[in-house]
């Protein structure tokens, strides 16, 4: 899974990560993301006037997915939840103890990937993972 960067701007960025390449530009009102791999394109649209979402590419599936503010993170203490609230700089935090997890609801402008990467260092959090908002899919 590729995390990538907010496109906040209007100047374009490439991503190049073993084999696949990902283009992020505005054009005509949306931002663009593309991912080229295997000579094949995989493409999302998002409105440019509305805020700007984070995205993750998954090669093994070919497709984007939404990431979430949320980070799901596993710690030695439930109890000190709010320890690892406050170093994450996170808004809130909810215990699912008898899950082995909690949740941590960040800030609109926290990147969900550099949060759980600098979470691992604390001494508290045993994992930490970056939460996809998957799309519905219909039964076809």
């Amino acid at each position: 899974m590729l995390a990538l960067p907010r496109l906040d701007s209007t100047s374009p960025a490439s991503v190049v990560v073993e084999d696949v390449r990902i283009e992020m530009s505005v054009e005509a009102g949306f931002r663009v993301y593309r991912a080229h791999q295997d000579g094949q394109t995989r493409t999302v649209y998002e409105a440019a006037d509305g805020p700007a979402g984070r995205y993750a590419y998954d090669p093994v599936e070919r497709r984007f997915d939404r990431v979430s503010s949320s980070l799901r993170v596993r710690l030695t203490d439930y109890e000190r939840l709010d320890d690892v609230v406050a170093s994450a700089g996170a808004l809130r935090g909810k215990n699912y103890k008898a899950l082995g997890w909690a949740l941590l609801r960040l800030r609109p402008e926290q990147d969900p990937a550099t949060v759980a990467r600098s979470l691992l260092e604390n001494p508290l959090v045993v994992g930490a993972e970056v939460m996809l908002e998957e799309p519905i899919r219909v039964p076809q």
